[in-house]
């Protein structure tokens, strides 16, 4: 289901978002297996999964991750409230007005 006033892409469609998307699928692929190369030629790659029972006789415990996952969720926080607080929700809004709306609007940064 298409969104109101967005652009829909259908077959046969042409132009350049169609040919960024097109390029970006094409590359997916290539990346995929570059990284998988990467990390098995490194040895990253496990050769034996842990059984079900090993990993839920373990618990919850606090280690490493917990403290970097405590840290970047400190980070998203701060990020979230600079983007409230600087009126993002008002941005987010006005991208999303048709064209035709935002003709009346005075834009002080365009050059001639």
């Amino acid at each position: 289901m298409a969104n109101d006033n967005q652009p829909t892409v259908g077959s046969g469609d042409t132009g350049a978002a169609v040919e960024q998307a097109q390029r970006a699928l094409r590359r997916t692929p290539d990346t995929t297996l570059a990284v998988d190369g990467i990390f098995s030629a490194l040895g990253l790659v496990p050769t034996k999964r842990p059984s079900i029972d090993s990993i839920s006789s373990r618990g919850i415990s606090w280690n490493y991750t917990t403290f970097l996952n405590i840290a970047f969720l400190m980070v998203a926080a701060v990020l979230v409230l600079r983007f409230l607080r600087t009126g993002g929700p008002a941005m987010l809004r006005m991208m999303n007005t048709p064209e035709e709306e935002m003709a009346q609007h005075d834009h002080a940064l365009e050059t001639e």
